[in-house]
């Protein structure tokens, strides 16, 4: 029989569990809803040029958004790479030196994407409040972390901040390797941070 590899993506990962962390503290759900839009990148592109040409429909926008912004970046990788910054609380001279644009830009684009999404700064002020009290936070998967570096000091926030979805998803992606793998029916190949890759009998494909 022969086999076949598939490549398991947990595409948006993080930024799920940004929404998911947004709605549990506040039950504000704007960013989970466009996570689940079907292109958080794109949503948010579409936020940020309410100008251009939007249709409503994802695949058709998803194009637009990949027209050339500035240089040799779209208009949804300028989302991709400043949103994921500005969700972690990237200050925009950190956040222009990291995706090489001119510090203007990301100034112009944090009020609005804030704006759109006024539970990301909630979001750092709870982690910011909650460090300052007790050092401790509980990700969604409800893995406790001690943090002990200095509670005032910027560095330690940003850490905590980052916490959460990047842990809680390499919980998740980590307990469904697992479970695959003790199921004995696929062969685990490569982890790849939130990736899996699997080599498996063709004719299991379906299952």
């Amino acid at each position: 029989p022969g086999f076949k590899f598939a490549k398991l993506d947990a595409k948006s990962g993080e930024s799920y569990c940004v929404g998911g962390t947004e709605w549990n503290l506040f039950r504000d759900s704007r960013y989970l809803d466009a996570v689940e839009s079907g292109d958080i990148h794109t949503a948010v592109a579409r936020i940020c040029w309410p100008n251009l040409p939007w249709t409503g429909d994802t695949g058709h926008d998803k194009a637009i958004a990949e027209q050339p912004y500035y240089r040799h970046y779209t208009y949804r990788f300028m989302c991709k790479k400043l949103g994921h910054g500005s969700n972690y609380g990237g200050q925009p001279a950190t956040l222009s030196a990291q995706a090489e644009l001119p510090v203007q830009v990301v100034q112009g684009f944090q009020p609005k994407y804030f704006g759109a999404f006024p539970a990301h700064l909630s979001w750092h002020e709870w982690v910011a409040d909650t460090i300052s009290r007790t050092a401790t936070l509980v990700s969604l998967t409800g893995r406790r972390r001690q943090f002990f570096g200095r509670r005032n000091d910027p560095a330690t926030l940003r850490e905590a901040i980052a916490y959460d979805p990047q842990g809680a998803l390499a919980d998740i992606v980590n307990i469904g390797m697992l479970r695959v793998w003790r199921s004995r029916k696929a062969l685990l190949m490569m982890h790849d941070h939130d990736a899996t890759t699997w080599m498996y009998p063709e004719e299991q494909e379906a299952e």
